[in-house]
């Protein structure tokens, strides 16, 4: 009868870690730092930006929800994808993003992009929940941090 016991136990244990693999490789489980990022992000504030590129909402006729304009989606499965339609410029990326690391006690964490085979690093910087600051990764080779707000 132990010996039953002993197999019961090995079936339950695999069992158990199946479930898991699953589990995991269906999405269902979300790591709570990535889960912090996951979402859709629109631009806060930007004017500023619209200003730079010489457009204004108005002048173009498009939306005056300047949130609408730059747009970043984190998904959960890794997938990333970057919305800019400023004056001309009206295009979509699309690429992958990881942690590389998160310090809880500064509210920064550090990812990694890889966008239209461009890999880059981005400090992103949560002010709240719900609003971080970062150089956008379609905006790599500036200088220039934006806010963005989960829609």
């Amino acid at each position: 009868m132990s010996g039953q016991m002993t197999n019961r136990t090995k079936f339950s244990t695999l069992l158990a870690l199946i479930v898991l693999s699953l589990w995991s490789f269906c999405g269902c489980y979300q790591d709570p730092v990535r889960a912090k990022l996951v979402g859709t992000w629109g631009i806060e504030h930007g004017e500023k930006l619209t200003e730079r590129v010489n457009q204004s909402a108005e002048k173009s006729g498009e939306s005056t929800d300047l949130s609408e304009r730059m747009m970043l989606v984190f998904y959960a499965s890794g997938s990333l994808q970057t919305n800019t339609r400023m004056g001309d410029v009206n295009r979509e990326k699309n690429g992958s993003w990881n942690v590389v690391e998160f310090d809880e006690e500064n509210s920064k964490m550090k990812i990694r992009c890889d966008l239209m085979g461009q890999q880059t690093e981005h400090e992103v910087r949560f002010i709240e929940e719900d609003l971080i600051r970062l150089v956008p990764p379609n905006m790599a080779g500036t200088k220039s941090k934006l806010t963005f707000r989960r829609k």
